[in-house]
């Protein structure tokens, strides 16, 4: 997890035009929130009885998923390679 929250503080933090989403499978949402803090996660956990609600139900396929959607909701990358080069593309502009 020290490179994802590096590669977040880096590449994604304050950047208006990407965030990075944690969808948590978690029972509850203490265990979730103490997980995400002991992570040093700083961006939105979206629970998993949520996830539908917020859209994303279709993109959690399984622990871990890597997406990038666009604002329209359509995948632009997938898998962890692609969805790393794929951020780094969005943040260069």
């Amino acid at each position: 997890m020290p490179q994802l929250v590096a590669k977040y503080n880096k590449e994604i933090a304050g950047n208006d035009s990407i965030e990075l989403i944690h969808a948590s499978f978690d029972s509850d949402d203490k265990s979730a929130g103490a997980w995400a803090k002991k992570s040093h996660f700083t961006w939105p956990t979206v629970m998993e009885r949520n996830l539908e609600k917020a859209g994303l139900v279709k993109y959690s396929q399984g622990v871990p998923t890597y997406v990038v959607v666009d604002a329209n909701g359509k995948v632009v990358a997938e898998g962890k390679d692609a969805v790393s080069k794929k951020i780094k593309e969005i943040t260069k502009k």
